[in-house]
């Protein structure tokens, strides 16, 4: 876990880097899935989107949300942190999300870490960073189960 807190906390150094990691992982998904655009309401994707403030809402609120799980690991604080991923779980099948949009996602995250740490991604930090992923993912789909019963 320290591995996952002292790599984002490098992250959270760089100036605007809600922006920037937005704008990194977005472009990473839309790379790997350009059928993911249609997820959102940011209608087709150009180099334009990313300057748009309803992608930059969205963006800052994704980081946020690792801004917040993060923090709720750092404290050890799984608890709260599983509800809020439930809850964030059941929340994106109303975006239509499914669970093959994750290792998509993952991916993205993992791309985006490497970005912004460069010789700092190790393979340590990669493999840390893969089990936080695996766990965000196993209780979001959980809460996207429980919502479809």
């Amino acid at each position: 876990m320290a591995l996952v807190v002292s790599s984002w906390r490098k992250v959270q150094d760089v100036d605007n880097y809600r922006d920037i990691a937005g704008e990194i992982l977005f472009r990473k998904i839309f790379d790997i899935a350009p059928s993911a655009e249609g997820l959102f309401k940011f209608g087709e994707v150009t180099d334009d989107t990313y300057k748009q403030e309803t992608f930059l809402t969205h963006a800052r609120g994704v980081v946020s949300t690792v801004d917040i799980a993060v923090e709720l690991l750092e404290r050890n604080d799984t608890d709260t942190l599983i509800t809020a991923l439930r809850d964030l779980g059941a929340k994106h099948v109303t975006y239509d999300v499914k669970y093959e949009h994750f290792p998509i996602v993952g991916e993205a995250l993992l791309h985006t870490l490497e970005q912004a740490l460069g010789d700092e991604f190790t393979p340590e930090v990669r493999e840390a960073w893969t089990a936080v992923y695996h766990f965000i993912t196993k209780h979001m789909t959980d809460g996207m189960k429980d919502f479809l019963e």
